[in-house]
């Protein structure tokens, strides 16, 4: 007991004499404001939600003993979400002890913070994901995603139907972008349809299929709990995530996606290694990120990365690529998929825009409504890009960035010291009524200008991050999604079963909508 009296006394000492105090509820010993999340079922967006619309464009927050400032202001993030490679913001977190435990900690970009490996690993995904080459085959595989996910829709469910199409737009999605990563075909669409359909029997056209759905199903759970699991992991400490029974389940369950997920991508980086292994040399092969990565540093390498400080020569281990493919299907599924789902909603919310889109759609294919859409034509759907954006905006599906100062720093003359941990809102900067007009309302026209063309203004839009840590998958990310509004709005009629009631959403990593039931039927071109 007399240790628990004196760390209480230690967290109070601390409390009381940290460096420019911030507005905030008075923090519980031990546990901060993770009271709300232990007892009040409240999850850290709505927590954010309320203390911002009562303390403004800074406050804090404790998690435990840890304290973060929460910025909101554009104004203020011009140097935390700096591009200089000399920035004081470079880091993301301060105690990586949770992302260690998850085994998400060193490796990959996102919570990578030796700047020389980071850079390395980032010069992996900005050649593989945002190269033209691969920006076209990703609109050919989005095509045929949907034109399968199509005719499973026509051979099970029929032409009218209504459907949860949170869950379709993520079998989609999880479809394309496994196969641009890794280079191998997945089947959880299929195994969506076999679900929910009593004539399942019309996908599984033979006995590899049946084992193919099954598989990819089983990969698709495990990575939707172990991505779910990540705020988890780092938001609560590991004395809670031990010592409370129901924390300790959901830990498991994680820890135990986590491990499947894992031996399921290394058992496929081993098979691409043999394939390579098995590929005559004069035989040139196939282009994807998973390929680029076993063959880097090797005499079969597809990559022009070098590092020019000579630290990374050798080839990189099963762990390494791991990382790299992991934050890769992470960071394209769950944003893109949420992303999808908004947008739906959102122009079923507001015909006018839903009609501008068509048009524009309609406008690219007068002669031929249904020639392959291809990569130039996405180039220039400029309202579709817009739209993209304003719904990323009043959406806020990645509500979060976070920063560590590694020097002492001002923010709006408030002087906090090195170390200090800065959570950006993201809702709280898309929000503003200083930068938006009418911030509630969906305008598109916020990102067109007066000649037609796209604008957008630093640090306002955060869909993506900004600076030097900003996802390197953006341009990947919008030509899927322009692919699929084309794709969708050229073959369907859909709208909102429930149009008076407004969209329940759910936060795990990202933000998405808990369930989106629409009416579909084919479009009357």
């Amino acid at each position: 007991w007399k240790s628990y009296e004196s760390l209480h006394e230690y967290e109070v000492f601390k409390y009381y004499t940290r460096k420019s105090p911030l507005p905030a509820p008075f923090p519980l010993p031990f546990v901060g404001h993770l009271f709300d999340h232990l007892i009040a079922g409240k999850n850290f967006y709505e927590q954010c939600c309320i203390m911002h619309s009562k303390y403004g464009h800074i406050f804090e927050q404790w998690h435990g003993s840890k304290r973060i400032i929460i910025v909101t202001k554009p104004e203020y993030l011009d140097k935390i979400l700096s591009s200089s490679t000399k920035s004081k913001y470079l880091t993301r977190v301060h105690d990586p002890e949770g992302l260690k435990d998850l085994g998400m900690y060193g490796t990959g970009l996102l919570f990578n913070h030796d700047i020389a490996n980071w850079r390395f690993n980032r010069q992996f995904f900005t050649q593989a994901i945002q190269t033209i080459d691969f920006l076209r085959e990703a609109v050919d595989c989005t095509q045929a995603a949907f034109n399968e996910m199509n005719e499973y829709r026509e051979s099970t469910l029929g032409n009218d139907i209504t459907i949860d199409f949170s869950k379709l737009s993520r079998t989609i999605i999880t479809d394309v972008i496994f196969q641009m990563i890794t280079g191998k075909k997945m089947w959880v669409t299929a195994s969506h349809f076999s679900t929910i359909s009593s004539r399942s029997k019309s996908i599984k056209l033979q006995k590899s299929n049946e084992e193919n759905i099954k598989k990819s199903s089983e990969i698709s759970r495990a990575f939707e709990t172990f991505l779910g699991g990540i705020i988890f992991f780092v938001t609560f400490p590991k004395w809670i995530r031990q010592y409370f029974p129901n924390f300790r389940v959901k830990q498991n369950n994680i820890l135990q996606a986590r491990d499947d997920l894992f031996k399921d991508l290394k058992d496929i980086i081993q098979e691409r290694r043999k394939e390579i292994e098995n590929t005559p040399k004069d035989e040139k092969l196939k282009y994807n990120m998973l390929t680029l990565l076993i063959t880097a540093n090797t005499d079969r390498s597809i990559s022009d990365v070098k590092d020019n400080n000579n630290e990374y020569t050798e080839p990189l281990t099963d762990e390494e690529i791991r990382g790299i493919i992991l934050e890769a299907l992470g960071g394209g599924i769950d944003t893109s998929a949420s992303t999808y789902n908004f947008t739906i909603y959102y122009l079923s919310r507001y015909p006018d825009v839903k009609s501008r889109l068509c048009k524009e759609i309609d406008d690219l294919y007068t002669r031929c409504q249904n020639r392959p859409i291809t990569y130039e034509d996405l180039s220039g759907l400029t309202y579709c890009d817009a739209v993209i954006k304003e719904v990323s905006r009043i959406a806020n599906i990645v509500p979060f960035l976070t920063r560590v100062s590694s020097e002492p720093d001002l923010i709006e003359n408030i002087e906090l010291e090195a170390g200090t941990n800065y959570m950006i809102f993201t809702p709280g900067v898309h929000s503003s009524e200083d930068y938006w007009k009418d911030p509630k309302k969906l305008d598109v026209d916020r990102f067109i200008d007066a000649n037609g063309q796209s604008q957008q203004k630093k640090n306002n839009l955060l869909a993506w991050g900004s600076g030097l840590r900003q996802c390197p998958g953006r341009k990947l990310a919008m030509i899927e999604l322009k692919c699929l509004l084309v794709l969708t709005f050229r073959n369907w009629d859909i709208e909102l079963v429930n149009t008076s009631s407004s969209l329940e959403c759910e936060f795990t990593l990202f933000r998405n909508a808990k369930e989106l039931n629409v009416k579909i039927k084919p479009r009357n071109n």
